[in-house]
């Protein structure tokens, strides 16, 4: 009896702590993306809902102001298989078919406001 006790336990114990582990270590994730060039950032975030195809037509966007179809999207985020909340988005979503690549080290900032200037000059 006193053996079935103690597995009993630790069973729950066991089980107790990966409910907590994935509890409060839940993950809200950002993923990044750049252009081919390294003249463009942009950031999915789901749970705010900034998607995969926000990030998609401003890529066309950036194209189109460069004067440049051949660039194209790179993903500079890896999965994160520690959490399990994320495990069936790491399978499915279509993120993860996006070419990756290393993130840049410098990072370009205030092209937006260019672009944005641009694109009213020319409408």
């Amino acid at each position: 009896m006193k053996r079935i006790l103690k597995k009993a336990f630790a069973a729950a114990f066991i089980l107790i702590a990966l409910i907590a582990w994935q509890v409060l270590g839940f993950c809200l994730p950002v993923y990044r993306y750049e252009s081919s060039d390294r003249g463009m950032v942009a950031l999915e975030i789901p749970w705010k809902g900034i998607g995969l195809s926000d990030v998609h037509s401003q890529f066309e966007r950036y194209k189109k102001w460069k004067r440049a179809p051949a660039l194209t999207l790179l993903r500079t985020d890896r999965r994160n298989w520690w959490h399990l909340n994320l495990w069936p988005d790491n399978f499915t979503n279509e993120r993860w078919r996006i070419p990756h690549a290393a993130p840049s080290t410098n990072v370009p900032y205030g092209y937006q406001r260019e672009m944005i200037e641009w694109e009213m000059n020319h409408e």
